[in-house]
């Protein structure tokens, strides 16, 4: 029987630190069973789970780590390549001693986790992807110039709160959720020692070309979610994932954005929850 539990994020001080082949890795871990990973976004930290966490932790064993170089995660000397993320999730889960898990996993994090499923197919169950795409023509102009050598050398006097609204303004449908305490988390995270360079190395590397060609090879059962009014990833990027994934689930969400699981997070954890647990049962 799932049994609710609080939400984690409501603290000051959340998660812990395992060392991951010198590395030391910011992660929180909530609930029992079945392990399922949360991959979050580049330029992002494990808080824009905070309303996703709880539902999941009720039927799951949670697991959100900060990324490579993300949040409260230290950073190394890597390209930061998508297989440099897939090989530090890699030793992540040994490190955890997880064999396999679901993955629930938003935006470039998505597409991590699919290279992920490419490269490491017995590591993974189920694929939930929320808004994915990569650093293509429909990313914000403002977030793609940090990644240009002129912006990059002066990247701490471009780097302000007001930089993160500005970027924050097409990425949610409801621009109320755009508040003081999101602008701060993002303004934190993005604060670590590694963490800008880690998301404009990110940026500028970015290269999901074998993924998007190789996806048809996924074994795992794949289901997305897609915002409606995503201006970040457009709706008729859908269809692209849908051709290349034929046998995905895929569904669209009224009324939300890019964060479409940040806005319509009860929609989105009732509905992921009964999929997979419809097919663990099966």
């Amino acid at each position: 029987m799932c049994a609710a539990k609080r939400n984690p994020f409501e603290q000051e001080e959340y998660g812990q630190y395992i060392d991951v082949d010198g590395i030391n890795v910011h992660y929180y871990e909530q609930g029992i069973g079945t392990p399922i990973i949360f991959l979050h976004g580049i330029g992002q930290s494990m808080y824009t789970f905070r309303n996703n966490v709880e539902d999941f932790s009720a039927c799951f064993h949670v697991i959100v780590p900060d990324l490579l170089g993300h949040g409260g995660t230290d950073g190394t000397d890597c390209d930061f390549l998508i297989e440099d993320y897939s090989e530090f999730l890699l030793s992540f889960m040994n490190a955890m001693n997880i064999e396999s898990a679901h993955f629930f996993a938003f935006s470039t994090g998505a597409i991590i986790a699919m290279d992920f499923a490419l490269a490491f197919p017995e590591r993974v169950k189920k694929l939930i992807l929320i808004s994915p795409g990569g650093v293509d023509p429909s990313f914000p102009a403002a977030i793609r110039s940090m990644a240009l050598p002129v912006v990059s050398d002066f990247r701490f006097v471009f780097f302000n709160r007001n930089m993160i609204r500005s970027a924050l303004a097409d990425a949610y449908f409801d621009k109320t959720l755009i508040t003081e305490d999101v602008i701060e988390s993002y303004y934190t995270a993005l604060s670590n020692p590694y963490a800008l360079d880690a998301a404009m190395t990110t940026l500028k590397n970015w290269n999901d070309t074998d993924v998007n060609e190789n996806a048809s090879a996924i074994k795992a059962s794949v289901y997305i979610f897609w915002g409606e009014c995503d201006e970040w990833h457009p709706l008729d990027n859908l269809e692209t994932f849908e051709d290349a994934l034929p046998n995905c689930y895929a569904a669209t969400v009224r009324n939300g954005g890019h964060m479409v699981h940040e806005e319509k997070y009860r929609e989105l954890n009732r509905k992921s929850i009964e999929l997979l647990l419809t097919d663990e049962i099966s």
